[in-house]
């Protein structure tokens, strides 16, 4: 069965465990419907699991689900209205994959793993943008990748990191910080591709990185990097539009170019 409410209250659905996991009930009924509250869950072994047994929600517009302990979060939400994840988190070694269409935005408040990848989707449309306030995986071997039909955006005018990890992959249709500048920090390897829209990125830098690729259509780059790292790009083009690349912070703030492709009507 599933869990439906009309409740608009804070903790319109609480479901807590407090030694084992939530798990999908089947694919006859949505496991949870909570129209304009908030679904609190918390968990120590794990919510939901991989494809199909994904936990599914429907226009559930406020989210909280954290685990205490290690294991993996899936969950699958049909929104219907835009969705803010107050907090995602594994505390042990586990992986988070969040996955929403309705084109709808979704704002991250808060997605932690401590040992894990973070994985988001947002798809549905151009609404389907997706808002970032602090998303935070190891800085050891872990990945976020987050995937928008529309755009991608630091959640507030700040100066404060958007995205901690290992690796980044940013994909979208209509920009990546081209509204608020999106601030990365400790990131060594770097993928940023949309559409068309302005890329604009801030990396806060404590090894050598490398752009693996940072391309556009329409729309301009920017890229900066503090910290005193080399910087390798290996790709970055636009089509339409002109290329901005620094790297700061004194002597050891090489660039090394492999592959710079800007507009010839124009210039780079």
């Amino acid at each position: 069965g599933g869990l439906l409410t009309t409740s608009t209250s804070n903790t319109a659905v609480v479901l807590t465990t407090t030694s084992g996991g939530i798990v999908d009930g089947g694919a006859t009924y949505v496991d949870v419907v909570a129209a304009s509250g908030r679904l609190v869950i918390d968990a120590v072994t794990g919510i939901g699991a991989a494809g199909a047994a994904a936990l599914d929600l429907s226009t559930t517009t406020s989210l909280a689900a954290d685990l205490s302990g290690a294991g993996n979060i899936y969950i699958d939400n049909a929104a219907t209205g835009a969705v803010n994840v107050t907090s995602m988190t594994v505390s042990g070694a586990g992986s988070i994959d969040y996955e929403q269409t309705g084109n709808q935005q979704l704002t991250l408040t808060t997605v932690t793993v401590s040992d894990g990848d973070i994985t988001i989707n947002n798809t549905g449309g151009t609404s389907a943008d997706v808002l970032i306030g602090a998303v935070t995986a190891d800085t050891t071997n872990d990945t976020v990748t987050i995937n928008a039909a529309g755009s991608i955006n630091d959640a507030a005018s700040d100066s404060v990191a958007d995205i901690t990890s290992q690796v980044v992959d940013l994909d979208a249709v209509e920009g990546i910080g081209n509204t608020r500048a999106i601030e990365l920090a400790s990131v060594a390897t770097i993928t940023a591709d949309t559409t068309n829209g302005n890329i604009d990125i801030d990396n806060a830098a404590d090894e050598a990185t490398t752009v693996t690729s940072m391309t556009t259509g329409t729309g301009n780059i920017t890229y900066d990097q503090t910290g005193n790292q080399a910087l390798a790009l290996t790709l970055v083009t636009v089509t339409n539009g002109d290329i901005s690349i620094s790297d700061a912070g004194g002597t050891g703030a090489d660039i090394t170019v492999y592959d710079i492709n800007g507009d010839t009507t124009d210039g780079v």
